[in-house]
């Protein structure tokens, strides 16, 4: 019989639809491997803030600022300074463990697959052995020993799905040099490899912080000198938030870092095992409006009581240059072109291309998807194409 105990006490926060008896035929179990920043809920309810749960696709309503002794304060509509955001996509949960009935957790779960997810731990994947990667290892290794090597469980294979940098993980998982010479059935039979949005050759967003430092650097040369040393201290000032923008874990994944040379030194990962990466083509992650005032709005009206009153009404209006984000971002300024923010050839933070297997991974499959970074974890339509190629795993 299968026991969750040790494995609890080394993951501590995971989820699991592993239904015990035969069930699903000889399906594999799905492991899924959320990105940096997030946890197993990326999986389960999608429609969180940090996911960026935007609706970029549909203008926000016109919004209603209540009744008004005077008109709006401008003599004629115009741009106010208050914002608005792309409408956000709100939560829809009915499943009776907290999931979202648009999550991979659901359409996986209703097409009959088992599955388990963690929070995995959020540090570097540098060096591979210790962190999220070491972590990974060790709980595939217990998983197998007190879970999927249970009757119910046996020999069932196992596909990794993994999301952004999840789908690294994954990959340094494959290749580690233990996991490749097993022979004593330690580790899982994986048989299927699934990638979304991960940056299998770098991100040139990574970048961003070399860059805008560059620019800044040559904007201090020749920045008059002021009181105070006020200008360079500016400057400064934001150099630092720009380096602390991307950080250490944007470093890591710049193309032709530490961690991409790591990879490539273990590889190929040990055959049998199918691979398939999908790449995002929609860089908009959100737009941003500007709002005016409607021309109703300076019209005077009489209320019920017979007092004339304005009903002040705003309407959105897009800030063409500045959105949608992130593909309204003006890099070209920093000379930085990126596929990752250029509509039909990235996600907003990867770019499609990037996204691609290495060559060492003869025989990998690729699917282009028109979503951003974000859609891959609710995209209807991806969780479909997916969950019809699972089938044949």
């Amino acid at each position: 019989m299968a026991t969750f105990a040790r494995l609890q006490s080394q993951v501590r926060d995971f989820h699991k639809n592993l239904p015990s008896g035969g069930g699903a035929g000889r399906r594999p179990v799905v492991v899924l491997l959320h990105g940096l920043g997030g946890d197993r809920n990326d999986w389960m309810s999608p429609f969180r803030d940090r996911n960026w749960p935007f609706d970029h696709r549909h203008a926000p309503e016109e919004v209603d600022l209540g009744s008004h002794d005077r008109p709006p304060l401008n003599p004629l509509p115009g741009v106010q300074t208050r914002l608005f955001l792309s409408p956000k996509l709100a939560p829809n949960r009915s499943g009776a463990d907290g999931s979202d009935d648009r999550s991979w957790w659901q359409a996986l779960v209703g097409a009959g697959y088992h599955v388990f997810g963690y929070s995995q731990v959020g540090d570097l994947m540098m060096p591979l052995s210790r962190g999220p990667v070491a972590e990974f290892k060790a709980f595939m290794q217990r998983l197998q020993e007190d879970v999927l090597g249970a009757a119910e469980y046996r020999d069932r294979p196992v596909v990794v799905l993994g999301h952004s940098r999840g789908g690294l993980i994954a990959r340094a998982y494959l290749g580690d040099a233990e996991v490749k010479a097993d022979r004593a059935g330690r580790f899982p039979q994986v048989r299927g490899l699934i990638t979304l949005c991960s940056p299998h050759h770098g991100s040139h967003m990574a970048l961003m912080d070399d860059k805008i430092i560059g620019f800044l650097n040559k904007v201090q040369e020749v920045v008059p000198k002021l009181p105070n040393d006020v200008g360079n201290s500016v400057i400064e000032s934001l150099k630092a938030k720009a380096d602390a923008y991307v950080g250490a874990h944007g470093d890591e994944i710049e193309p032709e870092s530490p961690l991409f040379s790591a990879l490539r030194a273990q590889e190929p990962i040990a055959s049998g095992v199918r691979c398939l990466s999908v790449g995002g083509t929609s860089p908009r992650l959100l737009r941003i409006y500007l709002w005016t005032y409607t021309a109703d709005s300076l019209i005077p009206k009489r209320s019920a009581g017979g007092k004339l009153q304005f009903r002040w009404r705003a309407q959105p209006v897009e800030a063409k240059g500045a959105s949608p984000v992130p593909d309204g971002l003006p890099l070209r300024l920093l000379g930085m072109d990126l596929d990752e923010i250029m509509p039909g050839r990235g996600d907003g933070l990867t770019a499609e291309r990037r996204c691609r297997f290495p060559a060492t991974f003869s025989g990998a499959e690729h699917l282009t998807f028109p979503v951003s970074h974000a859609e891959a974890l609710w995209d209807p339509s991806l969780q479909q194409a997916i969950i019809q190629r699972l089938g044949s795993f």
